[in-house]
């Protein structure tokens, strides 16, 4: 998959994650889906409204049970694109609208642990993004995620390397009889930056993390 569609994907799968209320390896069918919604056009920001909408209702509906994929959420995606495009042009849709991206960069800035070495650095960095449309934004700050991984993997020492290759492991076993080998060593990534983000206490760079959207929440109460 080449890097567009990737970070296409792994933004979706971090907003999917964060409405779903919990973690899930997606399945190939999901980046089949998702490769075919950037494909034919459909802006990030669309897609993701569109699942905080499907979320919204079934929580107003009071469904049980989780969601188990971005196959479920398909046609109301495709719903909500085909009535956008009907009502305007292409080029007017996605533009960001009042959707306050410096607000929620400064909001995502200040999530960063205090007590990390890095963090100074990369606030600096979030900060500094000066908006645009809501997909390029997202592409910018999932390429900062993979650099702040990496320097978290960096500051482990030799004890806490071996943890969690451990922990890793212990939850990467039960999916081996399930996932073909490929689809393993990607399992394996996430769950290993999963566990880096809960040892250094990492928010996800998104402009739709928990930590942004609890931020964003909290100061809209009266």
């Amino acid at each position: 998959m080449e890097s567009e569609e990737l970070r296409y994907f792994q933004a979706l799968e971090r907003a999917f994650i964060r409405l779903r209320g919990a973690p899930l390896l997606l399945a190939p069918a999901d980046w089949r889906i998702a490769q075919r919604w950037r494909e034919v056009g459909i802006p990030l920001e669309i897609v993701i409204t569109a699942l905080e909408e499907i979320f919204e209702g079934r929580r107003a509906r009071g469904q049980e049970g989780r969601v188990s994929g971005l196959r479920y959420c398909r046609p109301a995606v495709e719903k909500a694109w085909r009535q956008i495009t009907e009502l305007r042009g292409p080029a007017e849709i996605a533009s960001g609208g009042s959707f306050d991206v410096e607000r929620r960069l400064d909001a995502l800035a200040s999530s960063l642990p205090s007590g990390w070495s890095k963090s100074e650095a990369l606030a600096g960095s979030i900060r500094a993004f000066d908006g645009g449309r809501l997909e390029t934004v997202e592409n910018r700050l999932l390429e900062l995620d993979a650099t702040m991984v990496k320097q978290a993997e960096a500051d482990l020492d030799t004890k806490q390397a071996e943890a969690l290759e451990q922990r890793v492991s212990d939850r990467l076993q039960p999916l081996t009889e399930n996932f073909a080998p490929d689809e393993i060593s990607a399992a394996k990534e996430r769950i290993r930056r999963q566990e880096l983000r809960r040892h250094f206490a990492l928010p996800v760079l998104s402009l739709f993390s928990p930590e942004v959207e609890a931020a964003i929440q909290g100061s809209e109460r009266p």
